[in-house]
């Protein structure tokens, strides 16, 4: 297993995943808090901006020098994960992807 992937195992577990409370909506992230998303609003941060790093269907979602939200699929279930500035920097390394545009 790569370091990158060790990384967002450990950060990214979908057993312990917050549901909105409000389906449709934007979410409302909590750095280090991984939600369980609606389909609508996975696609519309894939389609807002070109991604920052994209994997299979996992991708990073990031504006200018902020931090990077991570959302993937999984069967059925779409999730967001807010990284902190720390992880950011972090995945950014680990994945050879430059943090600010």
């Amino acid at each position: 297993m790569s370091t990158l992937a060790r990384f967002l195992n450990q950060r990214l577990r979908t057993d312990d995943a917050k549901r909105l409370d409000a389906p449709g909506q934007p979410p409302w992230l909590e750095e280090g808090v991984t939600v369980i998303v609606d389909e609508a609003t996975y696609v519309q941060h894939l389609e807002v901006l070109p991604p920052r790093y994209m994997s299979g269907l996992l991708f990073a979602y990031g504006e200018g020098a902020g931090n990077f939200t991570l959302f993937w699929q999984e069967g059925d279930l779409y999730f967001a994960h807010a990284l902190s500035i720390e992880d950011t920097e972090i995945f950014c390394k680990l994945s050879r992807t430059r943090h600010h545009e």
